[in-house]
């Protein structure tokens, strides 16, 4: 004899949530002057910007100004002092250790707009010494 089981009783129901409805974008533009950072790559050369994000100009060319940063004075004064007390080191060998001043890679370099001569970006120092991973 054959037994029929009726599953309907057996199994749970289960009531279906609806899903929250989707964001929505503004349709209003972005205002440009505001407090946003905007993510360029700089180097340590003049970049082209498409935008200042301080002035709203098109098409600009940054210009650069590198100079010394804590961490190359640290490193100057550090090479400085650990050759100083050597005695077989020779005397002409001590102005190598003011090298950090003299590196660009050691020294921070502040981008400014060509316009408006506001500072747009920053590049730290040792930020592009390294391996460059390719993605």
């Amino acid at each position: 004899m054959i037994k029929t089981i009726d599953y309907s009783t057996t199994l749970p129901t289960v009531q279906a949530t609806p899903l929250p409805p989707p964001p929505t974008v503004p349709s209003s533009p972005v205002n440009v002057n505001s407090n946003v950072d905007y993510f360029l790559l700089l180097g340590r050369q003049p970049t082209m910007m498409h935008q200042c994000p301080r002035c709203s100009t098109k098409n600009i060319r940054t210009h650069v100004r590198t100079y010394p940063s804590i961490i190359s004075w640290l490193m100057a004064i550090g090479m400085f002092l650990l050759c100083w007390p050597l005695r077989f080191v020779p005397m002409w060998l001590i102005p190598i250790a003011f090298l950090p001043l003299l590196n660009d890679k050691l020294k921070r370099s502040d981008h400014y707009c060509s316009n408006c001569s506001q500072r747009v970006g920053t590049v730290a120092p040792l930020s592009d010494c390294g391996a460059k991973t390719l993605v």
